[in-house]
């Protein structure tokens, strides 16, 4: 207890005298409250001075001896002696692990506000080190003396390295520095930054109260530099700081973006170009001619230019390369990366084309693969060897396969109708082709017929006294094998005579049979056969020329293809679609004759918003016809009576011994006598007895 009052006694002289010295504070951190037990371990200051010496450090002063010798153990052992002297050499190394970290920090901000290339980041990365040191300074001894033997050199070291980094981009070439970044310097401003942050935070250290260490944001600017520099020397490096020698307006330029003076730029681009820091490239114009005279960069851009163009290889003109195409070589050349996105090679693209233009010529593409060279920042000859490997393969055709899928594939595992043969859509398709039966010998028969009574009619209509004349059938049947039965039940289309049934008005009519129902149409009026005779067309173009006969057969020719296609009461003529058939039916299209051309001769003979053609209109459009096919009247009228009549190209041929044949296989109503397609229908007429 003798101990404790002279221990006590004496904290209360050294608190009076501290606070003369203006040390009060550090020694207030040691008082103990008055009531609480005090062993003899606590008693025995053994780690005050150390203590008491960083503080003093920390406020600019050094421990006086004095504070030494008052603050001695009052025990005579030798062994507290050798700890107060072991603690007070620790807390001197962190102290001068600290004064080194310092140090380093005013290096580095010393090599950051005299650095020219990336001053941005050089000044961010010396804030950076500025921050570390307060931050290490507020943390106090206590805590930097777990750290010293560690972390404090690494942290000294590091900021070493960053002064080193800061350095490089004052030194002569630094315009390089700033333009190419070949010796990493960003990338290196980063992994500083990065290991650092990581190395106090270790160990606690990387935050304080009020301080916190910002994160790592350092910028590249070397590409828009270097691209300014390659614009500037058109294409080359060399001729761009040539350009930014002799050009003060650049070197201006220059010096703002980077935030240095233009004579700094001028200095050492004079350097760079006396000390042959940068060796001068090829003319953009020889580059050119080399790629011209390479044959395999021009089976490259051929391969690509015609790769799924159909019928490219028959047109004769020389291969151009659309955006598609370029943008598949480039990518298949291994050419594209985070410098050349798809949407930069776009732009290059429009600058190569020609204007106006929307595909790339041979010298095009050649300038194409110049600026993706300066884009890469890398020679054009590395840029023409990708390409040229593609030769050996060629474009890359990428398709998809199916997968299997067995219950499509295995028919065996067909149920229903499509395991009796039903509808299916690989092998022959159930149509009605192959489910109705139409034998071919009478449809041959009805040929004849119709060619029969043609030619018949024919000859009638040439003589003087023509009776009127009267179609029973709708129009003549097509000529192609396989034609559609013509609308009528199966009757025979024919075209018959009949005298005038009294001296009167007798008038020609066009009658459509169709079963038992008959309608007719009168066609125009002819005045008595006692007063005059049949009256012939009106004078008409080239019309006297023609003799009877074949006056006669282009009138039938006319009507015929007049009636082909329709039913019902409509008006005698031609419209633009039937217009069309004759004179593809009469084989004139082509020699300057096509559909367009018919389709404005026909808008140009019929009236004003008239939809069909008039005999007197067509005769009328015959010397146009003539002229558009490059041949005489006479020879267009003999083609026309030369046509056979209306054809069907819509024909379908029946099948028998299919499944809808054989009424065996018949279930359901069908084969309980229901409704069918092939004999007498069941109705309510012959369902229902009614007597």
């Amino acid at each position: 207890m003798q101990l404790f009052g002279k221990n006590k006694s004496t904290k209360q002289e050294k608190k009076g005298q501290a606070k003369k010295e203006g040390c009060g504070s550090l020694f207030r951190r040691s008082r103990k409250r008055a009531d609480e037990p005090v062993t003899d371990e606590q008693a025995a200051p053994a780690e005050l001075v150390p203590r008491l010496q960083l503080e003093a450090l920390s406020l600019g002063g050094e421990p006086t001896q004095e504070h030494l010798e008052e603050e001695e153990p009052a025990s005579d052992g030798g062994s507290d002696c050798s700890s107060v002297v072991g603690a007070a050499e620790a807390e001197a190394l962190c102290m001068a692990a600290l004064r080194q970290v310092a140090e380093r920090a005013e290096q580095l901000t010393a090599a950051a506000r005299a650095a020219m290339a990336h001053r941005s980041n050089c000044l961010a990365l010396a804030t950076f080190g500025e921050r570390v040191v307060a931050v290490l300074e507020a943390k106090g001894p206590l805590l930097l003396a777990a750290a010293a033997d560690d972390c404090l050199p690494r942290v000294a070291s590091l900021l070493g390295g960053a002064s080193a980094l800061a350095a490089s981009c004052s030194a002569p070439g630094w315009v390089l520095t700033a333009a190419s970044n070949e010796a990493c310097t960003v990338e290196g401003m980063n992994l500083v930054h990065a290991q650092l942050s990581t190395a106090l935070k270790e160990h606690g250290l990387d935050s304080a109260p009020g301080l916190r260490l910002p994160g790592a944001d350092y910028l590249d600017g070397s590409r828009s530099l270097l691209r300014r520099l390659r614009v500037l020397g058109s294409g080359s490096l060399h001729g761009g700081l040539t350009v930014l020698a002799g050009s003060e307006d650049e070197q201006c330029r220059l010096g703002e973006a980077l935030g240095v003076e233009p004579e700094e730029v001028a200095r050492d681009a004079a350097h760079i170009l006396a000390a042959g820091l940068v060796q001068e490239e090829a003319a953009p114009a020889s580059l050119q001619a080399d790629a011209l005279a390479t044959p395999g960069l021009h089976a490259v851009f051929a391969a690509y230019a015609c790769f799924g163009a159909h019928g490219a290889g028959e047109r004769g003109a020389a291969p151009e390369l659309d955006s598609f195409r370029c943008a598949k070589l480039v990518r298949e050349a291994g050419l594209l990366s985070r410098d050349l996105t798809l949407r930069e090679l776009d732009v290059m693209f429009v600058r190569a084309k020609e204007r106006g233009a929307r595909r790339l010529t041979f010298a095009g593409f050649v300038q194409l693969l110049s600026l993706v060279a300066g884009k890469r920042d890398a020679p054009v000859a590395e840029v023409v060897s990708s390409v040229l490997e593609l030769e050996a393969r060629g474009p890359e055709r990428r398709a998809t396969t199916p997968e299997a899928v067995r219950f499509h594939d295995d028919r065996t595992t067909y149920t229903g109708v499509h395991k009796r043969g039903g509808m299916k859509i690989c092998d022959d398709r159930m149509e009605l082709r192959t489910m109705v039966d139409r034998d071919a010998a009478e449809k041959s028969e009805r040929r004849a017929s119709l060619v029969r009574t043609f030619s018949t009619s024919t000859t009638a209509a040439a003589s003087a006294a023509t009776p009127p004349l009267t179609r029973l059938s709708t129009g003549l049947t097509p000529r192609s094998t396989g034609g559609l039965t013509p609308r009528g039940g199966g009757l025979t289309p024919r075209l018959a005579f009949h005298p005038p049934a009294s001296t009167g008005a007798a008038t020609p009519r066009l009658s459509s049979v169709r079963g038992a129902a008959r309608s007719s149409v009168a066609l125009r009026a002819t005045p008595p056969a006692s007063h005059a005779p049949t009256p012939s067309p009106a004078p008409m173009t080239g019309a006297e020329e023609d003799t009877p006969a074949t006056t006669a057969s282009v009138k039938l020719l006319f009507e015929t293809f007049g009636a082909w296609g329709r039913s019902g009461a409509l008006d005698a003529g031609l419209d633009s679609k039937q217009f069309v058939k004759l004179m593809r039916d009469a084989n004139l299209l082509g020699r300057g004759l096509n559909i367009t051309r018919v389709d404005l001769i026909f808008a140009g003979v019929v009236g004003k918003g008239a939809r069909r053609m008039g005999l007197t209109e067509f005769y009328t459009s015959l010397p146009r016809l003539a002229e558009a096919r490059r041949c005489s009247r006479a020879e267009l009228v003999e083609s026309l009576c030369a046509c056979e009549g209306p054809t069907s190209h819509s024909a379908t041929t029946p099948q028998t011994g299919l499944a809808l044949a054989e009424r065996s296989n018949f279930t359901g109503i069908a084969a309980r006598g229901g409704p069918s397609t092939l004999d007498a229908r069941v109705t309510l007429e012959g369902m229902v007895q009614r007597t």
